[in-house]
Formats: structure tokens, sequence, C-alpha cells
């Protein structure tokens, strides 16, 4: 005696998918053969049993606001040969393929959402690291060095540490500087000058970069110096012939053109 209607495999199955995939909205029997299956709170899986034997044309169909509708289609393809795989693999028996179907749909659609996260991430990571990497150069203007050995030589050695290259400039009673180096870095260096003892105080007490001002930062495409170096002396005549050696444009050392106190 055949199966009734409501026996038959098909009808057994649908039933277990109702029973496994339970929470509201989850999923939902439109007609007798066909079935959504809500993959997560954006994206549903349409499909169309046919007959309900393992032999009869299966319509999938994907309804995303989470992906793309190129990846919604390169999904839906990978369900596609799921169901020919699963055809095949019971082409001698009438065991329906649907619950193997879906349990493949929901593990495949998180894994390609925490691919798609995860290359998000990295991405912007990625993204970040480019922008720390880049060339940058700054333009210090220094109050005073009451211990100008000590300070010079802390400079130095913070600047070796992280790759910072440039000049240190006495001018008569001014003092300022021209470094280059990668923006993680210069941001590292700007940190360490507010919170290192550079100098002493008029008593003679260790003290921190307190007065030190920038005059100017930006984004250049290479080096500049290939070296850290100290010049004293220069004349105004020797300085502006220095710079456009350079080729560093001497308003960039203009306390008017952009100051701030650190």
């Amino acid at each position: 005696m055949s199966l009734s209607a409501k026996e038959s495999p098909l009808n057994a199955e649908l039933d277990l998918l109702a029973a496994v995939y339970c929470r509201p909205n989850e999923f939902h029997q439109l007609t007798p053969s066909i079935f959504s299956l809500q993959l997560t709170p954006l994206t549903k899986l349409i499909v169309d049993t046919g007959s309900g034997n393992a032999d009869s044309a299966s319509l999938l169909s994907i309804s995303s606001t989470e992906t793309s509708r190129e990846d919604s289609e390169s999904f839906k393809k990978l369900l596609e040969k799921k169901v020919e795989e699963l055809k095949r693999q019971r082409e001698h028996d009438e065991e329906p393929i649907w619950y193997d179907l879906c349990s493949f749909a929901v593990e495949s659609f998180a894994e390609r959402l925490t691919c798609a996260k995860n290359d998000t991430t990295n991405d912007q990571k990625n993204a970040a690291k480019v922008n720390q990497d880049k060339l940058k150069r700054i333009i210090l203007l220094f109050d005073h060095m009451r211990d100008r050995s000590g300070y010079l030589r802390k400079l130095e050695e913070m600047c070796d540490s992280l790759s910072i290259f440039g000049q240190v400039y006495f001018l008569g009673r001014e003092i300022r500087s021209c470094l280059e180096g990668s923006c993680s870095h210069i941001t590292e260096f700007l940190r360490l000058l507010r919170t290192t003892c550079m100098d002493v105080d008029s008593m003679g007490r260790p003290c921190k970069e307190r007065m030190m001002q920038i005059l100017h930062e930006s984004e250049v495409d290479e080096r500049t110096f290939d070296s850290f170096t100290v010049l004293d002396g220069l004349s105004p005549a020797d300085f502006l012939a220095h710079l456009g050696s350079l080729c560093i444009d001497p308003e960039l050392f203009c306390l008017n053109t952009r100051s701030h106190a650190l």
C-alpha cells in the first residue's frame, strides 16, 4: 500500500525541518512543496522541492540584504551543486535531501559571513597600517635647552630607536628642528617628548618638555634625511640657503605658519 500524502517522505522531512528550525519566523511551509528558511535575520532561502523525490528539479532562491547580489548568486550556485551531490548519493532510494541541504546552507552561510567579516577587519587593519607607515615630516620649535648636551643626546637616542631622521638648527637663540619618520613613529616620538624628562629646570632638577611647539606637519613622498645631525651657528642667509638645498620651503619654519603647544 502506498504512503498517504501525509505519510510521504517529503512531508516527514518538512515536519523534521519545522521541528529543528523552530524559532519564530525561522521556517515556513509556503505551499505543499515550497518552504522558506531564515538563514539569518537578513537572509532567507526559498526551496521548491518539486514532487519531492530525489530526481525532481529543484528551484532555489536567496533573498539577502547583508550580501551583494554577486555573493548571493555565488551562494545559490554552491547550494545547487550540493543538491546535485545529494541527489547522486540517493539516486537508489527515496530519502529526501532537504534536511541535509538546509543544514549545509546554514553552516556554509555562517562561514561565509565570518570570512567576509574577517576580510573587512583585515582590510581595515591593513588600511590603518598603510596610513601609519606613511612618511611624515614635522618641524618643531624648542623654547630652550638648559642642558643642551643632555637634551640633544636624549633626542638623538629617541630618533634612532624610532628610525626618525632629521636635523636640529641653532639659530642664535632660536632652536628649530625638521624630522621625518613613519606616522606611527612620529606619533610615538611626540608622546615620548611629553613624558620623558628631557631637560633641567632653573633649579637643575629634571623636567619634561612642555614648551616645544609644532610649526608644521605633513606627509612626504620620500625622505630628505638619512641621519640625525645638529647644525649650530647658522646665519639667517646660511639657513635659507641650506633649506633651499634640501628643497624645503623656509615658510614652514615660521611660527605663524602653524603652531600649537604640546
